[in-house]
């Protein structure tokens, strides 16, 4: 079994973990909390504070490089000239890369239902709590859903696939930091979490080609009571590509 990220969500943890029930029931609890204090009148609030204090940080992040180049214009020296100009072409295009590839992510995804059908929708952590309290009697990774912090974005799309349902949730953090709600670092993931039964399949050569095939594919498998979730680390474009991801549902339904 391959971790993407052993050392962050315990639910990524390599060595197999016993008292699925508690676990289970520890996510539900949390989901519990997570929803009361989402729907609590103070959260637009807060919601309208988070917003401010992005906008303040990302004010913060371009003072110091704007204070470097007029620094450096002022001198009317020509090489400082030329410095300032290349500080502020990096500035320009890390920012616009950051927004760029943000934007392709979420187009890939509003791609995929005009394809597969189901819904998607951003930052929309209600929706994906309704969908876990319907569907999903078992553990999942606390990340997907923590509290949205500054600069992630939290993509997800709800579907029935092979008379399954089956929830994607793409975690996009711009900038490296631990959830509000679970102290665990966050980082850029894939996850499907297909609903099975809480049963393994027999243990057979066509099950354990499609394990290993997933896992050449570089995704992690896990069996819980609820289901299967299958988890990539990293975005890449190519594996949000809908013939791709029915690729990865379908290998997912011969282990379910």
């Amino acid at each position: 079994m391959i971790s993407p990220n052993p050392l962050m969500d315990p639910f990524f943890d390599r060595q197999p973990q016993p008292n699925g029930d508690i676990k289970a029931d520890h996510c539900r609890q949390q989901r519990q909390m997570i929803r009361q204090v989402n729907l609590a009148p103070h959260m637009k609030l807060s919601q309208f504070m988070f917003k401010f204090a992005e906008v303040g940080i990302t004010i913060g992040f371009l003072i110091v490089p704007g204070i470097i180049i007029l620094v450096l214009l002022y001198s009317r020296r020509w090489y400082n000239i030329l410095i300032a100009f290349a500080i502020f072409a990096v500035v320009v295009f890390s920012l616009f890369h950051l927004w760029s590839y943000t934007q392709k992510v979420a187009k890939a995804i509003e791609r995929l239902p005009s394809i597969h059908g189901g819904s998607w929708g951003e930052n929309q952590l209600i929706s994906v709590l309704d969908w876990l309290d319907s569907h999903w009697p078992g553990e999942h990774p606390l990340e997907i859903v923590a509290h949205l912090s500054l600069f992630e974005h939290r993509w997800h799309w709800q579907l029935t696939f092979a008379n399954r349902p089956v929830l994607l949730i793409v975690n996009r953090p711009v900038f490296l930091g631990n959830s509000p709600a679970t102290q665990h670092p966050n980082i850029d993931r894939i996850s499907f979490l297909v609903v099975g039964s809480p049963a393994p399949p027999q243990s057979n050569a066509d099950s354990m080609s499609i394990l290993d095939e997933l896992e050449k594919l570089g995704y992690f498998v896990k069996r819980t009571s609820a289901g299967v979730i299958v988890s990539h680390a990293g975005i890449e474009l190519e594996k949000l590509e809908p013939s791709y991801v029915e690729k990865v549902l379908t290998l997912t339904m011969g282990i379910c």
